[in-house]
């Protein structure tokens, strides 16, 4: 392994349809910084700088500790990627997007008289989760302590519980008929938390003991795995253990793009990775540097950038497993210039011709 890692990206995806906007809190630590979408996530990252972690060690133990503290938006029923750049420059992509099961298809819906949206927050809805096999991966690359150190903080804000913020109170407010019907224990004894409760997750405890104690193979080929299995075969969800066990994160190198003279990496497909490098490429044609950030031309432009973006997106991005698509193609600098032409800085495209370009 890596005795020393500069930058970590783990972006950790889950099943939700809506999202509170905050700020992100930051904490840093002797050793570096950490940002993450909630404090108590932000603090074990920082903590595990201080215990000599790097910074591999320290987004795993913030992706485990999100788990606990946003299980709205995270947890190990999800997905993800993750850019990791080590000190010797090398830099790798982390693929840990979820995979459908086996028996799923559009005709086994079709013969039960579900569609995709009805099949949503029901065992036949639930995917392959990657975020622990991206765990693993990211950890055997760079990480420098051991995985039962990087779990432990989740453990323990998991048993002992955290103040439940206005976040975590207004989504299960929000989305309190789906969480009772379908995730009882996320509620206060069926109601919705207030501001400053306390929130404690003894069974998530207790899985992530499991996976401390036995390793991530437990999740996907194991004894977790034979309890999903038992729980979907008991709730007529479509996942079995071979499916877990079939499951592989997917290590690659990161796709490279430029905008004026910095440079960026994302991840491949299916995620937006090349749409990033599109759009950049497009708005590099414009001399935006020279407007304010509240300019109504370079909202204009931006906004007209990420249109293009997103038609082009639904052209040239899916899972390479399946298609053959041009992104490489979608993200060049010179197919950036046609999608400049395209852009008619006096007016706004009319949303009912988007697909036209």
């Amino acid at each position: 392994m890596k005795k020393v890692v500069l930058l970590v990206t783990l972006i950790v995806f889950a099943f939700t349809a809506s999202f509170a906007t905050v700020t992100a809190p930051t904490v840093a630590s002797s050793n570096g910084m950490v940002a993450a979408v909630d404090k108590y996530a932000a603090e074990v990252g920082a903590k595990i700088l201080e215990m000599g972690g790097n910074a591999v060690d320290a987004a795993i133990a913030v992706s485990f500790a999100l788990g606990v503290v946003e299980p709205y938006a995270s947890g190990l029923g999800g997905e993800g990627y993750a850019v990791i750049t080590m000190a010797d420059g090398s830099k790798f992509a982390i693929d840990f997007r979820s995979a459908a099961p086996m028996a799923a298809s559009y005709e086994a819906l079709s013969e039960l008289g579900l569609t995709i949206s009805k099949a949503n927050y029901t065992p036949k809805g639930a995917c392959v989760p990657g975020v622990l096999a991206g765990i693993k991966e990211a950890w055997l690359l760079g990480a420098t302590l051991p995985l039962a150190d990087l779990i432990q903080p989740a453990i323990d804000l998991a048993r002992n519980g955290f103040i439940v913020d206005e976040t975590f109170a207004q989504t299960t407010s929000d989305k309190y008929e789906l969480v009772l019907e379908n995730g009882f224990d996320f509620l206060n004894e069926g109601f919705v938390w207030e501001v400053g409760s306390t929130f404690t997750n003894p069974q998530l405890a207790e899985t992530l003991e499991r996976i401390k104690e036995e390793g991530i193979d437990t999740f996907y080929s194991g004894s977790l795995a034979d309890e999903i299995e038992e729980f979907m075969i008991e709730n007529g969800g479509f996942m079995r253990k071979s499916d877990l066990e079939m499951y592989r994160a997917i290590v690659r190198e990161p796709l490279h793009g430029t905008y004026r003279g910095y440079d960026f990496y994302v991840p491949h497909p299916p995620v937006s990775g090349p749409q990033f490098i599109a759009v950049l490429n497009t708005l590099e044609n414009y001399n935006l540097p020279a407007m304010s950030w509240d300019d109504p031309l370079a909202v204009h432009i931006i906004q007209q950038a990420l249109v293009l973006g997103d038609v082009d997106r639904r052209a040239y991005i899916s899972d390479p497993e399946f298609y053959d698509l041009p992104y490489e193609a979608f993200m060049s600098k010179e197919y950036a210039k046609t999608r400049f032409m395209a852009i008619d800085l006096s007016q706004a495209f009319d949303p009912a011709s988007y697909y036209d370009y």
